[in-house]
């Protein structure tokens, strides 16, 4: 029911996330691979990617304790 109304925020495709295992398997982070997939298709809203980004650290973490570089938008 929330889903046909537009409430349920969107979520990666599994699509997405081969996408996403092809990039880690191809050589990049699994950081880097994901802003190429899943956290620039999740929203244009840059509070939102920022907060997915967050989440995605915390799964995969960002490798030997390297600073998770926040993309900003020009104004």
């Amino acid at each position: 029911k929330r889903y046909k109304s537009g409430d349920l925020p969107y979520g990666p495709s599994v699509g997405d996330l081969v996408n996403w295992a092809t990039l880690v398997a191809d050589g990049l982070t699994p950081m880097a691979a994901a802003e190429e997939t899943i956290i620039s298709l999740t929203s244009d809203d840059s509070e939102i990617q920022r907060t997915v980004r967050r989440i995605v650290d915390m799964v995969v973490g960002s490798g030997g304790g390297a600073k998770v570089v926040e993309k900003t938008e020009a104004p």
